[in-house]
Order: C-alpha cells, then sequence, then structure tokens
C-alpha cells in the first residue's frame, strides 16, 4: 500500500485559517480524525484534509 504525509486546515466562514495539524504518514484507506469542537464557536466551518497527491474540502458546523 502507498503511504502519504495527511494533514488537515480548518478555515472559517470568512476563509480564516483557525486550526492546522500535520498527522504523519499513514497507508492508504480510511482513517478516523477526531476534532475537539470545545474551543469553537458555533458557526460553519471547513476542515481541508491534504495528501502530497490529493486534498478534499468538507464543510463542517458547530452547534451547542
Amino acid at each position: 500500500p502507498e503511504r502519504s504525509r495527511l494533514s488537515w486546515e480548518l478555515f472559517d466562514i470568512e476563509g480564516r485559517k483557525i486550526l492546522q495539524r500535520q498527522l504523519g504518514n499513514f497507508e492508504s484507506g480510511s482513517h478516523l480524525i477526531t476534532l475537539n469542537s470545545d474551543a469553537l464557536c458555533n458557526g460553519v466551518y471547513f476542515l481541508k484534509i491534504a495528501t502530497e497527491k490529493n486534498q478534499k474540502i468538507m464543510k463542517i458546523s458547530v452547534v451547542r
């Protein structure tokens, strides 16, 4: 299996980077990422997950 460096970035609705993490090397496949939202305000955020070859952006909502 191919290994890639995995990282993620969290942006607020206005495009400002809120958090960033380098997660290390992972084999291809499905993985679980846990995000602690305690320090985030209610609202809409965008989570960008990236490897050297691919990236995916997901919309997430924080509601308390």
